[in-house]
């Protein structure tokens, strides 16, 4: 008896584990792990814009005189400068509505790892390729809780790393947010309203990037495109009312990138992808439930350009209802 009991008990455990083990995964498959930054300034405070003793008149000048490790704080104003960061410090704004940065070309620009840009209105960046904050080769940067109006680039990241894009408002303009050669990045809780061209491209060897919980809409061409870069997670984002909503683009075979979770609504066309075959479409909630699978049209090549064909992909359990996508 005491035998039998012992056998009993060891079932139910198993079965417990079990149990937990099963609920513990995501219902979408795929365990999607957000990066923080770990960005921190210990060093002193430098003032611009403020009417006491020893505050500067220019961003950039606070900036020359600051030392690694520093904070340079700017007062509400509208400052008319282009600003270049090549030390480790914080900028930030005091208020992201009326700290205004009217760049009349490009706006920051960062060349060092752990900056932290936050509460700025960047404006008037205009003509090819102008930049409201642009990044090149650093890491772990964050730029948060901005505001980019009708500029030409919002953010444009080339050959960095473990960077956060996050809070973000991008309005007009031409691309919202560039990503070029650029891997390990979180762009996540941006809201990217009417760009000509493009919202969200990440390009050129952009891999292991991880894109989630923003709201993209009126995009004049794509919301998000992906082109000729891998291992991509795009995860519980809105797409509304964007010519295309993601365009999945590339000519080498194995890429592979992850459509999880996400809101299409109203769309042009809400996806389609030309020569890339192996991206995963799941749970994504179409328009309107769907009780079977969503097809997904595209192309691939057995010789590019000359012999393609029409391939398709499915999300084989589309969402029935939209997920909740809040920024």
């Amino acid at each position: 008896m005491e035998g039998n009991n012992l056998i009993k008990k060891g079932v139910v455990v198993a079965v417990i584990l079990l149990f937990i083990s099963v609920s513990a995964i995501p219902s979408t498959g795929t365990n999607v792990v957000e990066k923080s930054s770990t960005v921190s300034f210990d060093g002193n405070t430098l003032y611009v814009g403020g009417s006491g003793p020893n505050n500067y008149t220019k961003i950039q000048d606070a900036i020359d005189n600051a030392s690694d490790g520093d904070t340079v704080f700017v007062y509400n104003g509208t400052y008319y400068e282009n600003v270049n960061i090549g030390k480790t410090i914080n900028l930030v704004g005091e208020d992201k509505n009326t700290t205004i940065i009217n760049a009349g070309g490009n706006g920051v620009h960062i060349s060092i790892d752990h900056v932290i840009v936050e509460r700025f209105t960047i404006t008037n960046v205009h003509g090819y390729p102008a930049e409201g904050i642009s990044v090149s080769n650093s890491k772990e940067c964050r730029i948060s809780k901005n505001i980019f109006k009708d500029d030409y680039i919002g953010i444009s990241v080339k050959h960095s790393s473990e960077l956060e894009i996050s809070y973000n408002n991008i309005e007009g303009g031409t691309i919202g947010i560039d990503i070029q050669s650029s891997n390990n990045n979180i762009i996540k809780k941006n809201n990217i309203y009417s760009s000509g061209w493009k919202s969200i491209d990440l390009r050129d060897s952009s891999n292991n990037n991880i894109v989630i919980w923003n709201v993209v809409h009126d995009a004049g061409l794509c919301g998000i495109i992906i082109s000729g870069s891998g291992n991509n997670i795009i995860y519980r984002n809105e797409l509304k009312d964007n010519y295309i909503g993601i365009n999945i683009v590339s000519r080498e075979l194995g890429i592979k990138n992850k459509v999880i979770g996400n809101n299409f609504f109203s769309n042009g066309k809400d996806a389609i992808f030309d020569g890339e075959p192996y991206t995963r479409w799941l749970r994504n909630y179409w328009n309107e439930p769907k009780f079977g699978p969503k097809i997904i049209k595209g192309r691939v090549y057995l010789i590019y350009p000359e012999y393609g064909m029409d391939w398709y992909n499915f999300d084989w359990f589309p969402a029935l209802r939209p997920y909740n996508i809040e920024v």
